[in-house]
């Protein structure tokens, strides 16, 4: 199996959760579950953003649909987007192209946006990049 791993600066207050330690753990999942890792993704921005606006993902995503990694390794679904929209949008579009998403660590749904935040995006044609 063939994998990349995306990541992404968080806070600076949050330095437990740096991309640093968040490539570290999907590095070590990989290795402990003989998954090769053909690629790298890092966001360097840090803060709530679209996922137009995190270049990387959106390389990610594209890059996805030549098929040539069945996995994306992150450390928490957090890193995707922590908007619901967002991310449901990112999984249906990775799953198109025939790869799955593995979050290494947990799932912290306390992380994400508001539910109503969500639902405003959702219909703002103008932020929802497909």
């Amino acid at each position: 199996m063939k994998a990349v791993i995306y990541a992404r600066h968080n806070t600076p207050e949050n330095e437990e959760d740096s991309f640093q330690y968040q490539l570290e753990d999907c590095r070590k999942y990989a290795k402990e579950h003989k998954i090769e890792v053909v690629d790298e993704y890092i966001d360097g921005t840090f803060g709530c953003l679209e996922r137009g606006e995190r270049r990387e993902l959106a390389q990610l995503l594209e890059d996805s649909e030549e098929r040539t990694f069945d996995l994306v390794l992150v450390a928490e679904m957090s890193c995707l987007s922590r908007c619901y929209f967002e991310m449901i949008s990112c999984l249906q579009r990775l799953q198109k192209n025939g790869v799955t998403v593995k979050s290494v660590r947990f799932f912290l749904p306390d992380k994400f946006r508001p539910v109503e935040e969500c639902y405003k995006m959702a219909f703002d044609r103008k932020k929802v990049v497909l």
